[in-house]
């Protein structure tokens, strides 16, 4: 499989266009044809578009074939990660937040099925195809591993088996 390219996109238009992003109209990833520049969310060609037609929800995850398709969101110093592939089982966002967006709820709402879980963080970047240098760039992987250590008492560690042996190695 060939290594897909990655693609930032950051602009005054496309945040314009997150934050009018509502239940009126709904606004999916495509990667697997191209809009019209009316079409897309900062109507400069952005690969997140709009269409009027009913679909399955089978072919709007297809619509991101086996690009990974990313949107960096952030509220003051909190950092949020949306992350669709048609390969997840949901929609995910994590970081500041941490939720699963049904694929049936991202089929009939598109993005504001992810939106109204942020509605106070603003658009800094949608990435497709991000690489780790990238998204510690914009500083969402240390907030995603934040996250995590608040969720989990690492004094008390998970619910394991215990080990069979004990370690005696000094």
């Amino acid at each position: 499989m060939q290594q897909q390219m990655e693609m930032i996109y950051q602009s005054e238009s496309l945040a314009n266009g997150w934050a009018g992003i509502g239940s009126n109209r709904t606004w999916w990833f495509d990667t697997s044809e191209d809009y019209g520049k009316l079409y897309t969310l900062d109507r400069q060609g952005i690969p997140i578009g709009w269409c009027d037609g009913v679909y399955q929800v089978e072919e709007t995850r297809q619509c991101t074939r086996d690009n990974t398709c990313t949107i960096i969101l952030t509220n003051k110093k909190q950092k949020a990660l949306v992350l669709i592939h048609r390969d997840l089982e949901h929609v995910l966002i994590l970081g500041g937040v941490d939720k699963k967006v049904e694929w049936e709820d991202y089929n009939r709402m598109g993005l504001w099925a992810v939106k109204k879980h942020l509605t106070e963080y603003d658009l800094e970047a949608v990435i497709i195809n991000p690489k780790i240098k990238t998204l510690e760039k914009f500083k969402v992987v240390k907030a995603i591993i934040k996250k995590v250590l608040e969720t989990r008492d690492l004094m008390k560690g998970d619910d394991h088996e215990p080990a069979q042996k004990e370690d005696t190695a000094d």
